[in-house]
């Protein structure tokens, strides 16, 4: 094995294990699911139909289509002392090319929350609307037979910090192929 296999080994160890926070705070967008049938089978993501971009990208070759694309919509419970509902939007669309290629490209939007806004002192300050997107793409390359590799990346948003993030991953999957 070379140097330029260690290094890209390397490479693809760190960026798989490297994860957005925010001042401690963890960026619940890339957290919580967008597929609701994976989120009822307690976020088991390795065998969804659907929202491939989000879940397992591989998984795209193990179906006979050529293109996908899927939205989803989940509105979650009222908040206590919060104004608002708070949902998750995601739309992804994916495209399969040359037989061992995939392109995907997404889109997420979390947000709908006003909280009331307080100083150090107790006294009210304006309200805040926080919200989080993101733009996703994400590239699959069919290695052989039962075996793919993913890479995706982010562009992240968080209102509440002002702040703008990327993340980058990739990952090597082994997919069922049935003929």
């Amino acid at each position: 094995m070379n140097t330029k296999h260690i290094i890209l080994m390397a490479c693809a160890a760190f960026l798989g294990a490297a994860q957005a926070n925010a001042q401690g705070q963890d960026l619940s967008i890339l957290t919580v699911n967008t597929d609701a049938k994976t989120a009822a089978m307690g976020n088991a993501s390795v065998a969804a139909e659907g929202m491939y971009l989000y879940n397992n990208p591989a998984a795209f070759f193990a179906t006979d289509k050529t293109f996908t694309a899927d939205v989803a919509a989940s509105v979650f419970e009222k908040a206590e002392g919060a104004d608002g509902t708070f949902g998750l939007y995601a739309a992804t669309a994916g495209y399969k090319f040359a037989k061992r290629h995939a392109v995907f490209a997404g889109f997420r939007y979390a947000g709908g929350l006003k909280l009331k806004g307080y100083d150090v002192s107790g006294n009210p300050t304006k309200d805040y609307q926080p919200y989080n997107w993101t733009i996703d793409l994400g590239y699959t390359y069919l290695l052989g037979k039962g075996f793919a590799a993913y890479a995706t990346g982010s562009l992240i948003y968080s209102h509440l910090s002002r702040m703008l993030w990327v993340l980058l991953s990739m990952w090597v999957v082994r997919i069922r192929i049935t003929s």
